[in-house]
């Protein structure tokens, strides 16, 4: 507030002819007081006037377009940013927050441009080497990713969290020696490092070492205990040992922290289902229909559960739903045959199993079975004859923010 009064005091005794350039000054003030208080539309309209009277200065530029990223107007946060890096090619910012844009948009190669520009005037911008490392990755650039970490690292060489963002340049891939030795190096700096637990935990699971996948995992929950993925994670691993009561507790508390979580409704589901909780498991999978209605596996494992609790009306609406959609699911067929038989329609029933045994007989001569042999699918993977087994996050998900 003192350099606020200062500025009046000064608009008060100063001559006329100098009034003209303080008013700018104060509106300038005014919109970056707007802009601290988040209140931005008011802080564009001051940064407006400001552009409007001086249109060759950058600073308006900036913090026009640092209010317009704050409303994720993206586009118009770019165009300003680079309207003032015309007026003024070497302040840092603005190269800095035009590629965060550029990141937002997906426009990485954009963005690596930016970082580039950016480090040629600031070379120990740890955050711009950050980003530049994660749009690498995005392009699949596993390479200039490791480079970018290296770079890093010959600033910042105890940082610990820069070998847990090699081993992932590493582990995108499939490097796991390599994953392995950047994991520990992050380590032996820092044992509490959660995000080089998980990452070690990931490698173990994909060498199907499940029982180390979950030592792993508890050492990530002992860091970073409100992070729902993390018990979705061990929930599989007990899973693939046959702990269902462990891999069920580890749903519930993903879904206390996360509640509209995909994968820990519909797994928590199924494994209700396969403990006769029937009702319970109907409710998971009423949430992913709530937010999927088109998802037809958990459709048809509604349906089988529907079943089960005597709702057969309701168990022919949702195979009929399904089997529109999947016309050669011969097991929904075989599954709504027994179901139109508790209901008395022996008619329609004898015509579904009729299908059925068509084409177990063409299968015979010459067919071949769909699905696959693992216990989990992906969460992409909507193949029906996969109905009964538990998802996991497919390998491209990305969980990484520029910072």
């Amino acid at each position: 507030m003192g350099g606020l009064r200062k500025v009046l005091f000064l608009l008060l005794f100063l001559p006329l002819s100098a009034v003209g350039q303080i008013n700018t000054d104060r509106v300038m003030l005014m919109g970056r007081n707007a802009l601290y208080y988040e209140d931005y539309v008011l802080s564009i309209r001051r940064f407006n006037m400001v552009i409007a009277a001086k249109p060759y200065l950058a600073e308006p530029y900036f913090y026009r377009g640092l209010a317009k990223f704050y409303l994720e107007d993206y586009t118009g946060a770019e165009d300003d940013c680079g309207a003032a890096i015309d007026r003024n090619p070497f302040l840092p910012d603005n190269y800095e927050l035009r590629g965060l844009c550029r990141i937002n948009l997906g426009h990485y190669r954009d963005a690596i441009a930016d970082y580039d520009k950016l480090l040629g005037i600031d070379p120990k911008n740890e955050s711009a080497l950050h980003n530049m490392t994660l749009c690498y990755l995005q392009l699949k650039d596993y390479g200039e990713a490791v480079n970018c970490v290296d770079r890093m690292l010959r600033y910042w060489p105890k940082n610990a969290s820069l070998y847990t963002l090699k081993a992932q340049a590493y582990l995108a891939q499939k490097d796991t020696t390599e994953t392995l030795k950047a994991i520990d190096q992050a380590l032996d700096l820092n044992p509490y490092e959660g995000q080089a637990w998980s990452m070690k935990a990931a490698v173990y699971a994909n060498r199907g070492d499940y029982k180390q996948a979950e030592e792993a995992l508890d050492k990530t929950i002992q860091q970073m205990p409100k992070v729902a993925g993390n018990y979705i994670n061990r929930a599989l691993a007990r899973f693939h040992q046959r702990n269902l009561r462990g891999a069920m507790n580890d749903y519930d508390t993903a879904l206390e922290l996360d509640s509209a979580n995909y994968i820990g409704h519909f797994n928590r589901g199924l494994l209700r289902s396969q403990v006769g909780d029937d009702n319970r498991a109907i409710e998971d999978f009423n949430f992913v229909l709530k937010w999927e209605p088109d998802n037809m596996i958990a459709l048809f494992n509604r349906a089988l559960m529907l079943n089960n609790t005597g709702d057969y009306r309701g168990a022919i609406r949702d195979i009929n739903a399904v089997i529109k959609v999947f016309p050669n699911f011969w097991t929904g067929f075989q599954f709504r045959a027994e179901v139109r038989r508790k209901m008395g329609d022996t008619k329609g029933a004898e015509l579904d199993e009729f299908k059925v045994l068509k084409a177990q007989m063409e299968k015979r001569y010459g067919g071949k079975k769909s699905g696959n042999a693992k216990s989990t699918r992906k969460v992409s993977d909507r193949t029906m004859e996969d109905y009964d087994k538990l998802v996991e996050a497919d390998e491209d998900e990305d969980n990484n923010a520029p910072t």
